[in-house]
């Protein structure tokens, strides 16, 4: 049995991140966008609403009511094995677009923890996309580019 899948070009394009349009203004636009979805995510992921997901996740994955869990709840009591562990930070690092590394996972006891965790990496995501705008668009113009416009307008 043979599959065929046939995608349109437009849409091959959206998935590996190629537009048509590359030109300054098109990027600044993608920043402005970019930045305002960042804040927009910042500023509804609170601390409250992660720890309220990450209840939702840890209830989901060991099937028990989230309402009735407390920061200090350790994942041993409820039963929680190092498998559930595992698929429980996948699914934070999948929920919260996040990567939490390996000994930071090894690590997480409770569900405090684990809310701390992906509020760290949120932030840190955040950061470094915040540094990479700022770089991008505050760099300034090399000496060779300097020299170059400055020939070209006489």
């Amino acid at each position: 049995m043979t599959f065929v899948c046939v995608a349109s070009a437009t849409a091959e394009r959206k998935v590996h991140g190629v537009d048509d349009d590359h030109t300054t203004a098109a990027a600044d636009a993608r920043i402005r966008k970019g930045r305002a979805l960042w804040g927009a995510q910042l500023g509804s992921v609170a601390v409250s609403d992660i720890g309220t997901q990450v209840r939702d996740i840890l209830a989901f994955h060991l099937g028990i009511d989230g309402s009735q869990l407390a920061d200090d709840t350790r994942f041993e009591d409820l039963g929680a094995d190092s498998l559930d562990v595992v698929e429980i930070v996948m699914s934070c690092e999948e929920q919260f677009s996040v990567v939490i590394p390996n000994r930071e996972a090894t690590s997480l006891a409770t569900l405090g923890d684990a809310v701390r965790c992906v509020k760290t990496q949120v932030e840190a995501v955040a950061a470094a996309q915040l540094a990479a705008e700022k770089f991008s668009a505050v760099r300034p113009a090399s000496r060779t580019h300097r020299l170059r416009a400055a020939l070209t307008a006489k």
